[in-house]
């Protein structure tokens, strides 16, 4: 159970690593970045209506 948490823990982050530098290399960088920073900020534009912040 140990080693599959440790998989999930490395693994995730180095697959979401993985996609983002295709989706850079697809879309071009600052258009990844600006699609970063809108998702952060509609996400915490959620999380604050919904109360939870």
């Amino acid at each position: 159970m140990f080693f599959v948490l440790v998989l999930l823990f490395l693994g995730l982050p180095l697959a979401e690593l993985y996609v983002l530098l295709q989706v850079a290399q697809g879309i071009g960088v600052l258009e990844t970045i600006a699609v970063l920073v809108a998702v952060s900020v509609v996400g915490g534009w959620l999380v604050r209506r919904e109360g939870v912040g």
